[in-house]
């Protein structure tokens, strides 16, 4: 896995890496900038009031680190011949129990097709069509808000907000699009948008260019990947104004340089989002 890792994301060629992994007859995937490593089931020290698929914590050398048994989570039966995907993301590190892990594919975000209307309880960001197979992509982020909720305290009335700003926000987690929607009207701010992918949020600003003025992307999106999105918005005289933040599970020294490469304003890890708040706040001028 580490060697694949830099390849990943390249500043604005919507490509990304999808490690694949089964759960009883049916196969799933994440991208490889989540995922650390791959091992075999550890022992596991039970965890307290935690959720049901919390099955507790496994150490990791020397750091404890949440086991979260995605095959219970989908209806499935444990097995001894189960896998491990240890994982790093919204700068922390988790463990997803799965049935198998099988290959790793390297695509196109628009070999993705968004699923954001489809009618499930399991959380799918996209789906991936092979001639044998279809794989969908987990929205990780969801599964874990689910699992492990946390809770934002934000006091919105002692925060500036950027006076009448036009915010455009793009997500393919349903989710997220609707925790920043629900963040930024508590904020005052009144006129949002929001995108489920990164060409749609695109499609609108290259037709309305001085309908917004800042735009909050995640990077992984079916379609059109974040960055890439970033730098078509920056490198076109019409939209460049707009001010593009990128909110994502991702942040690292490495995504940031390229977010900086392709003219990112600002760069928050989620779920940090009073950071973005805040920062909105110091650009009135």
């Amino acid at each position: 896995m580490t060697e694949k890792k830099g390849i990943l994301l390249e500043s604005g060629t919507n490509e990304l890496e999808v490690l694949e992994f089964g759960i009883g007859s049916d196969h799933y995937g994440i991208n490889v900038m989540k995922v650390r490593e791959v091992l075999t089931p550890q022992p596991v020290t039970s965890l307290p009031a935690s959720h049901d698929l919390v099955d507790g914590m496994i150490k990791l050398r020397g750091e404890a680190v949440a086991q979260i048994n995605l095959i219970k989570y989908l209806g499935e039966r444990e097995s001894e011949s189960d896998k491990l995907i240890i994982t790093e993301f919204n700068q922390k590190k988790l463990a997803f129990r799965v049935s198998d892990v099988s290959n790793i594919d390297r695509m196109s975000w628009k070999d993705l097709d968004a699923v954001n209307a489809l009618d499930t309880e399991v959380p799918v960001i996209g789906v991936v069509k092979y001639p044998d197979r279809m794989v969908l992509i987990l929205d990780f982020e969801s599964i874990v808000a689910f699992v492990m909720p946390g809770e934002a305290d934000i006091d919105f009335d002692e925060i500036e907000k950027l006076a009448n700003a036009r915010i455009a926000i793009a997500d393919d987690s349903n989710f997220i699009l609707e925790m920043v929607k629900s963040f930024l009207s508590k904020s005052g701010y009144e006129n949002i948008l929001s995108f489920h992918n990164g060409q749609e949020a695109l499609d609108y600003l290259e037709q309305n260019p001085e309908s917004i003025d800042v735009l909050i992307t995640d990077i992984e999106m079916p379609q059109m990947d974040g960055l890439t999105l970033c730098k078509r918005v920056k490198d076109n005289k019409a939209t460049k104004h707009i001010l593009v933040v990128l909110y994502s599970s991702l942040i690292t020294d490495d995504i940031r340089h390229k977010g900086e490469s392709v003219g990112a304003d600002y760069q928050v890890n989620k779920p940090q989002f009073e950071s973005i708040l805040r920062h909105l706040g110091t650009l009135n001028k």
